[in-house]
């Protein structure tokens, strides 16, 4: 932060607040990003192992994931398996593919409650 950015945000406390709610989102974002990769490179060695039907299989019985969604983390890794991301340059595809993941876990999980 520069010395014109420090003023601001000693002059307005709301703009300091709204800057620690970015660094920490984005610190998030990072870590998200960072894992989907993660998670991607784990799913493409085992379908380079075991096959695209033994890894559909896998995803969908063992990682409780779609097909879909396993297609699409073998997609995440040709894209970006073997980069360093920065959360500038990262597309809205670790997005979506949490937001789906997490939206079928929490779907699934109430299910299993009994809160449909």
């Amino acid at each position: 932060m520069d010395s014109r950015q420090l003023a601001v945000t000693e002059e307005n406390p709301i703009v300091l607040k709204k800057f620690e709610y970015t660094i920490r989102a984005k610190q998030v974002l990072k870590r998200t990003a960072e894992d989907i990769v993660e998670l991607s490179q784990i799913c493409h060695e085992y379908h380079q192992e075991f096959g695209y039907q033994e890894y559909v299989r896998w995803v969908r019985n063992e990682l409780g994931l779609s097909g879909t969604y396993g297609k699409n983390l073998l997609n995440v890794y040709e894209n970006y398996g073997d980069r360093t991301l920065s959360v500038l340059n990262f597309d809205s595809t670790a997005i979506r593919l949490l937001s789906s993941f997490l939206s079928n876990r929490r779907r699934r999980g109430l299910s299993r409650l009994g809160k449909d």
